[in-house]
């Protein structure tokens, strides 16, 4: 894993993303909850010092 300011592989603008995806309890692109979640790194949002986990769902694992 790595941290990194911007979401893993997407673009969306980080102020759009909801806070289940921020909380790591759901999918970083999709947004699914259900299933398994895989961790796939983390993100520190601009002007803030903490860091949040991201994860995906299995459709998404291997997404570039």
């Amino acid at each position: 894993m790595s941290d990194t300011t911007a979401p893993p592989g997407e673009d969306t603008p980080v102020q759009a993303v909801s806070i289940v995806r921020l909380h790591g309890e759901a999918c970083w692109h999709c947004g699914a909850t259900l299933g398994e979640l895989f961790a796939a790194g983390h993100i520190t949002l601009p002007g803030q010092d903490r860091v949040w986990p991201v994860v995906v769902c299995a459709k998404h694992r291997e997404a570039p």
